[in-house]
């Protein structure tokens, strides 16, 4: 299903790929979407600072355009970054790659963008635990703007913990911050991608 990642130099910025059926080398026909991607970018930095300057504004996010922002922020962080089409995803929304000391690591990422009062159970903790080892991922990332419920923090294993993080809308925020201050030259990461990843996640 994923394509293959390439070899990212550690904390230099990287694009996004989208996965696809095929991959279209470069030519003529294929230009206008570099201009697309461009606005595409610009915009989901406007939505990146926004986020940061109103957090509340994250509930009014489309899911789609967040998995997107997501992919954009981490990208801009230094991580490789893959995001999954909608309706073929494999349990996960974003595979990321990084070097961790001279050794390439993924990391799995699955974002839900629910509404209120609605929260990830025991049953999405445990499918996506299930994804990250058949995958044999380095770890995994799961982002929820509305929390979890009881059941799925009351039910986590030892083991589950350690391989799963979870990250809530103050998560998503922080990681928007980050971003946005280091396109503006105020942030420079003196930790690994891995530590910046799972920063403030339980």
């Amino acid at each position: 299903m994923a394509a293959s990642i390439g070899q990212p130099r550690a904390g230099a910025p990287r694009l996004k790929r989208y996965l696809a059926d095929e991959e279209t080398p470069p030519d003529e026909e294929s230009l206008p979407r570099t201009s697309v991607e461009r606005a595409l970018r610009s915009m989901l930095h406007a939505l990146a600072q926004e986020i940061v300057r109103t957090p509340d504004y994250l509930a009014q996010v489309e899911w789609r355009d967040l998995e997107r922002l997501l992919g954009e922020v981490l990208s801009g962080l230094g991580f490789g970054v893959l995001v999954t089409r909608p309706g073929r995803d494999g349990g996960f929304d974003l595979e990321l790659s990084c070097d961790e000391a001279g050794q390439q690591e993924a990391y799995l990422v699955e974002i839900k963008h629910w509404g209120a009062p609605s929260r990830p159970g025991p049953g999405v903790l445990e499918r996506f635990f299930e994804v990250v080892l058949s995958r044999r991922a380095n770890g995994g990332l799961i982002l929820s703007s509305s929390g979890y419920s009881a059941p799925a923090l009351a039910g986590r294993s030892e083991i589950a913990r350690e391989l799963v993080r979870l990250g809530s809308a103050n998560k998503i925020v922080g990681l928007c911050q980050s971003y946005v201050s280091r396109g503006h030259g105020l942030w420079t990461p003196i930790s690994s991608l891995s530590t910046i990843l799972f920063a403030d996640t339980y």
